[in-house]
């Protein structure tokens, strides 16, 4: 069960903005499209039994008051127009059957009407066949007996097209919904896809890229958003940019042999008059260990790791070392080493 869930949440993160809308709306308009159908059917169907009972007492105290004036004289014919007239007047009515000392007489619907529901919806409707049993007696007299049937199936007929009806409304306002907010979302899902594949391409590398602020009022905001982030961004990248040239141009033409080291004495920058002292280029060097780098001889390093580990503690460090240069002379220099802090005060 729970790897179904996962299976099911999987999908529906796969799924983009739009499916997912219609899906919930499309849900919860027939979750409530089917408890509103339930809902009316059982109203229905209480107000359909109570019907059926009202026509049977209604036919029922008709004929009692009719019948004995002709069943006194014998009159069948007058006996059998009377139950036919009232099978084709009530609509639920369905069989009438009149017993006495004259016979037994009956009047049915000769339309015979075919069930057109299905078995499910007339157990939920629980509309049963119907019958009533009585004797028709006056002035003490019993002339007969009386029997009036309700068929159930034109009412579960009615019953079942008002449903489906209802479910066709059901449809047709989905339809309109889905329509509507593909209409509504179509312009504002391209606008957040150009939002996407411009964040991609800004992440990439092209500062330039901009998106045209189009869709509702919360897109359009989200979209100058990025804008004015991108050209913030782009600025302050220009302006790094600027300031690392000037910084590499006075870095690089100073005289003075200068770089730069981190805590753990890896060599992270150096500028040209250091690299053309000892002749190599700075791949060489940039990425080691300032103690391996080739201005230092070996008996260097002890002397190298412990300024860089006092310099790493907050310490200004100065001594004279020498290094061979390319010519292979030694070189004598002031050697300093300053820890750097940042705003944070970190070295």
């Amino acid at each position: 069960m729970a790897s179904i869930s996962g299976k099911i949440s999987a999908l529906w993160n796969r799924m983009g903005l739009l499916p997912q809308l219609t899906i919930s709306v499309v849900l919860v308009i027939l979750a409530a499209g089917r408890l509103r159908g339930y809902l009316q059917v059982v109203t229905e169907s209480d107000y359909v039994r109570e019907h059926h009972q009202s026509e049977l007492r209604e036919t029922q105290h008709f004929l009692a008051q009719m019948l004995p004036n002709y069943a006194v004289t014998g009159d069948v014919l007058m006996i059998q127009q009377l139950l036919d007239t009232q099978v084709k007047e009530r609509d639920d009515i369905g069989r009438i059957q009149w017993q006495s000392r004259f016979g037994s007489l009956a009047a049915q619907d000769q339309g015979y009407t075919q069930l057109a529901a299905p078995d499910w919806f007339v157990r939920m409707t629980s509309v049963p066949a119907e019958e009533k049993i009585s004797l028709v007696i006056m002035d003490g007299v019993n002339y007969g007996t009386l029997t009036l049937s309700v068929d159930p199936v034109p009412s579960l007929n009615r019953l079942w097209r008002h449903l489906m009806t209802q479910f066709k409304m059901i449809a047709l306002v989905n339809a309109t919904i889905i329509l509507l907010l593909v209409l509504l979302l179509r312009r504002t899902l391209k606008t957040l896809r150009r939002l996407s594949v411009a964040a991609i391409r800004f992440k990439q590398g092209d500062h330039g890229v901009r998106v045209e602020a189009t869709g509702s009022i919360e897109i359009r905001g989200a979209v100058q958003a990025f804008n004015r982030m991108a050209e913030d961004v782009e600025l302050m990248l220009q302006s790094l940019a600027q300031s690392e040239r000037r910084f590499r141009a006075i870095f690089d033409q100073t005289f003075q042999l200068a770089g730069l080291v981190d805590r753990e004495g890896m060599l992270m920058d150096i500028n040209q008059s250091a690299l053309d002292a000892v002749g190599i280029r700075a791949v060489d060097a940039i990425g080691k260990a300032f103690w391996d780098t080739p201005w230092w001889r070996p008996e260097d390093e002890p002397r190298l790791r412990d300024a860089v580990e006092r310099a790493s503690q907050g310490e200004f460090i100065r001594f004279e070392i020498s290094f061979m240069g390319p010519d292979g002379m030694p070189r004598s220099v002031d050697f300093s080493l300053k820890p750097v802090r940042e705003k944070n005060r970190e070295i």
